[in-house]
């Protein structure tokens, strides 16, 4: 079975060839080029699916290096709470499995509140209880290390986020523990505006995770109509909403290594499409004089029909 054919149950985060933790290649008789670094392959399981994710992250531990079950989210009060147990079944029998096909254990820690992510990171008290927090979870389950997937962060929590960061990589490692950054797709600004582009800040600092993060896991995918360049020129007499087109992803990647070395890069590999069906939009008054129109809307997810994540597109 092709390890790209799976469910959306179960996502797949391609790290790039080259990185200091590959595995390594044997090396290639006299006369014969020697082969490539194999990519290394980790794998989220998604809180909203893990009763499919789960399985197929079972079946597939001979393809991976990591799995990341969403295993916490954040309170607004920065304490964590355990969306399952790492020390109990089913999740426990993953755990064994995986250490002896020495996978790596690396829980995701979900938060996408960004004015509670805010109030916690920018108060240090507040700051270094959510860092011991985290520290403990990894030596309590004895897990490998943390994925931190803090999304919707305001631009406000910029040198707050990158303080926790390097906070938590510092108290991670002295605990022999890894720190997996997962962040948003950051598309050129060239792209995101018909004017000339302006200086723009942005709260993931490619340059500070580089410091203090292990691997950076960028999630590139749910495209959409976010690239205008793209829009323009795949877009005009079709439905254009991409999960991941794959120009759009050269983009992003070509952006992203202009201040972070491939050896940290993982990108995300979503196994899925966005099923795009059209609605009316209904007038925004009873008595307006105009007729409904046409709008994209998503529809819900199906399967993909062809083994390359950059060959998906939205469905019919």
């Amino acid at each position: 079975m092709p390890i790209l054919a799976v469910v959306a149950a179960f996502l797949w985060v391609l790290c790039v060839p080259g990185a200091s933790w590959a595995a390594p290649t044997a090396k290639a008789p006299a006369g014969q080029p020697r082969g490539r670094t194999p990519l290394v392959i980790a794998g989220w399981i998604p809180s909203w699916n893990n009763a499919r994710g789960l399985p197929e992250a079972l079946a597939h531990l001979p393809q991976l290096s990591e799995v990341s079950p969403f295993a916490y989210e954040v309170k607004e009060d920065g304490t964590l709470r355990e969306s399952l147990r790492l020390d109990a079944a089913p999740w426990a029998d993953l755990v064994m499995a995986a250490r002896r096909r020495k996978v790596k254990i690396i829980p995701t820690i979900a938060w996408a509140r960004g004015h509670a992510i805010h109030a916690i990171l920018a108060v240090p008290a507040l700051r270094h209880t959510h860092v011991q927090a985290i520290v403990a979870l990894t030596t309590r389950y004895n897990v490998d290390g943390v994925d931190i997937d803090y999304e919707a962060k305001r631009l406000a929590s910029k040198a707050a986020f990158a303080q926790f960061i390097h906070d938590l990589s510092t108290a991670l490692h002295a605990q022999r523990k890894r720190l997996v950054c997962t962040i948003e797709p950051r598309t050129p600004p060239s792209a995101l505006s018909p004017l000339p582009p302006k200086p723009r800040e942005d709260v993931n600092d490619y340059e500070v995770l580089n410091r203090s993060c292990d691997t950076v896991r960028i999630m590139t995918y749910d495209q959409s109509t976010g690239d205008l360049d793209l829009n323009a020129l795949k877009g005009t007499n079709q439905r254009y909403a991409p999960v991941a087109d794959v120009d759009w992803v050269h983009k992003v990647i070509t952006l992203a290594h202009k201040r972070l070395p491939p050896r940290k890069s993982c990108w995300g590999s979503p196994p899925m499409a966005t099923n795009i069906c059209t609605i009316p939009r209904m007038p925004r008054s009873p008595g307006a004089n105009s007729a409904p129109s046409a709008m994209p809307r998503r529809c819900g997810w199906r399967r993909p029909r062809a083994r390359c994540p950059h060959a998906i597109m939205p469905a019919n």
